[in-house]
C-alpha cells in the first residue's frame, strides 16, 4: 500500500498545481476590545475625578460620566448620565445582574465578563440606603498577577496604578467594614 501512496505524492508534487494562498486580512478590533482599550487609554491621561464631568477637556470624569463618554463614543446613544440611572437602564433590557451581601466574591467574579458595569450603593451618603452611588468597567484579570481589574473614576481611592482618579483598580470586593456595599453587574447591549 505504501507504493501507491508514494506514486501519488509524487504524481502531485511534480504537477504545476499552485494553489492560491489565501488572502489573511488583519484582524479588527470588536466594539468590546476598541472600548476596553480605550477605558485603558484614559487611564494614562493623568485625569481627576471631578464631580459632574462627563468630559475629558475639563481634566477629569465623575465615575458615571466617564461610563456614559465612553459608550457615547462607541455608539451606545442611549446611555443614562448617572450610576442609578445607568443601573436603570440595565435593568430594563435585562442584563442587570443583582447580588445580595451573602453573594461570595469568587461567585460574582466567575460570572463577570469584560465591559460589564459594576455597580456599588452607599459610597457617599444619599436620603435612599438602595441608590446606586457608583459605576465602574469591569477590564479582567490583571495578566501578570491575576488579580480582577476595574477602570473608572474614583475620588475615594489614593489613585489607580497610574496614581490617577480615572485609573484602573484592582476590584476587591467590599468587606463588612466598607462604606459602600458591591450591589450588582450588568452587560452592555451593543458591546
Amino acid at each position: 500500500m505504501l507504493p501507491v501512496i508514494r506514486r501519488t505524492l509524487l504524481a502531485y508534487s511534480s504537477t504545476s498545481y499552485s494553489p492560491t494562498p489565501p488572502t489573511i486580512r488583519p484582524a479588527t478590533p470588536s466594539k468590546l476590545d476598541s472600548f476596553l482599550s480605550d477605558c485603558r487609554g484614559l487611564s494614562t491621561r493623568g485625569l481627576t475625578y471631578q464631580f459632574g464631568s462627563n468630559d475629558p477637556r475639563k481634566g477629569g470624569f465623575d465615575c458615571s460620566g466617564v461610563i456614559e463618554h465612553l459608550l457615547l463614543k462607541h455608539g451606545i446613544s442611549d446611555v443614562p448620565r448617572t450610576a442609578q440611572t445607568q443601573w436603570d437602564w440595565l435593568d430594563r433590557r435585562g442584563t442587570l445582574t443583582s447580588v445580595s451581601r451573602w453573594t461570595t466574591p469568587l461567585r460574582v467574579h466567575a460570572r463577570l465578563r469584560p465591559g460589564d458595569l459594576l455597580f456599588w450603593r452607599g459610597t457617599y451618603s444619599s436620603n435612599n440606603p438602595r441608590k446606586i452611588t457608583h459605576v465602574m468597567v469591569y477590564l479582567g484579570p490583571d495578566s501578570r498577577t491575576g488579580k480582577p481589574m476595574m477602570f473608572g473614576a474614583s475620588s475615594r481611592r489614593s489613585g489607580g496604578i497610574h496614581g490617577n482618579g480615572v485609573d484602573i483598580f484592582e476590584f476587591k470586593y467590599p468587606n463588612k467594614h466598607s462604606k459602600g456595599t458591591f450591589a450588582g453587574y450588568g452587560r452592555v447591549p451593543g458591546l
